[in-house]
Parts: structure tokens; C-alpha cells; sequence
């Protein structure tokens, strides 16, 4: 107990250590940064999902839920981030621009719980698991976004914790997407691998560095990579996988 305490006040002294003495000033190049980046990173995640409606909607609900969570999901997050730039004087646009990241993790674990997890596990005879996977995961991102709604701060330390938890858990998957991938295992790695870095990196990026000129650079191009790299193997299993 007391080791731990001791080792708490150190890496909290050493975070405020990285710190500079004043906030940030957001440029006009910053904004314009800001917004381009959201655009792509949203852009990426309607036309994944319009190519999956495309390719699996006739197939049943799972296959319909999946493009819809991946893409109305991320793209709620970088539709609200390009909206508080646009509007920098509605100050409910930044709570929820903030708080609609933990759509993110929900729009890329959906397809992975209900394509992947569910049909690997359908051929040993059980749906259950990939519908309470996509179950828990969707009711914490809805109860994290709420919390941070209603109290950023308060919540800051337990949102990261949970965010980067839920970015990893995205780990149950592997071995249905190596399955569903079967022309190249190191692909499907690789791009796990991508996806949950980025996602695990972003909130300690946004709720550790918030002083640093370069924070939200780092943390937008982190969350629309890791949203690129989930859609794209929900794709590629789509149009390539089995």
C-alpha cells in the first residue's frame, strides 16, 4: 500500500514535470490542422461504411449493426471535434467533442465483436460471446461519454484508465481476425497491433500533455489512425476474408 502510494506521487510528479508553466495557445494553422485531420479521419470511417452496408447488409442485423456502429460512431467524434473549431464559442460543443471519443472505441470494436468474434465462435457452437462482448463494451463507452458530459474533470483519470482498457481489449479478437485474414497472419497483427495503440496512446496523449502545443496535433492524428486501421481490416475481411 505504501509502495504504491509512493510510486503514484512519483509518476504524477513526473507527468506535471513534463508540463509547461502556461496553456497552449491554438493557432489559426492549428484549427485549420485540426479540422483537415477530423475530415479525413471522419471521411474514412462514412465510406467504410457505406462500402460494408454495400457488401454485408443482406446478410442479417450483425452485418448491418457493425458499418453503422464503425461509422456513425467514429464519425460522431470527428464530426463534433471539426464542429468545436468551427464554433469555438459554444462551449457544449468541447464537452461533447471530448466525451464522443469513447465512440470511437465502440464504432471499432462493434465489428470485431459481431463479425469476427461472433462467427469464429459460431463453428464451435456459440454466438453468446460476441453479442456480450459488443453488450459491455457499448454500455461502458455510454457511460464514460455521459460521465464526461456531465464532469470532465472528475472523471479524467478513470475515463483514461477505462479507454485504455477497452482499446486493449480489443486484443479478443486477434484470433478470429487471423482466421477471417488467412492470406496474411502478419496483416491482421499488424494491424491490430495499429488499432489498439493508437487508441490505448490518444487519451494519455489528450488528458496527460494538455499544455504542449503539439497535444491535440498528436492526439487527432492517433484516433483517426487507429480508426483508419479498424476499418480497414473490417473491410478487407468483408471483400478479401472468409
Amino acid at each position: 500500500m505504501i509502495f504504491n502510494r509512493i510510486a503514484g506521487v512519483f509518476f504524477m510528479s513526473f507527468l506535471k514535470s513534463l508540463k509547461p508553466t502556461k496553456p497552449a495557445e491554438v493557432t489559426a494553422g492549428d484549427k485549420k490542422f485540426y479540422q483537415i485531420t477530423c475530415l479525413a479521419g471522419g471521411g474514412v470511417a462514412l465510406v467504410s461504411m457505406v462500402l460494408l452496408l454495400i457488401r454485408l447488409a443482406g446478410f442479417g442485423a450483425a452485418y448491418v449493426w457493425s458499418p453503422l456502429a464503425l461509422g456513425l460512431g467514429c464519425g460522431a467524434f470527428f464530426a463534433l471535434s471539426y464542429l468545436r473549431y468551427q464554433f469555438p464559442k459554444i462551449p457544449v460543443l468541447q464537452r461533447f467533442a471530448d466525451a464522443s471519443v469513447y465512440f470511437t472505441i465502440f464504432g471499432a470494436y462493434t465489428p470485431l465483436a459481431l463479425l469476427l468474434i461472433r462467427l469464429d465462435l459460431y463453428e464451435n457452437g456459440s454466438i453468446v460471446c460476441g453479442w456480450v462482448l459488443f453488450g459491455v463494451i457499448a454500455f461502458f463507452s455510454l457511460l464514460f461519454f455521459v460521465a464526461s458530459v456531465l464532469s470532465e474533470r472528475r472523471f479524467r483519470l478513470t475515463g483514461a484508465f477505462c479507454y485504455i482498457l477497452m482499446a486493449f481489449s480489443l486484443l479478443f479478437g486477434v484470433y478470429a481476425l487471423c482466421n477471417a485474414l488467412y492470406f496474411s497472419h502478419f496483416l491482421a497483427i499488424f494491424l491490430m497491433i495499429v488499432t489498439i495503440l493508437a487508441f490505448a496512446a490518444s487519451p494519455v496523449i489528450y488528458w496527460f500533455f494538455d499544455r504542449h502545443a503539439w497535444q491535440m496535433k498528436v492526439y487527432y492524428i492517433l484516433v483517426a489512425v487507429g480508426t483508419f486501421s479498424a476499418a480497414l481490416m473490417t473491410v478487407l475481411y468483408a471483400f478479401l476474408g472468409r
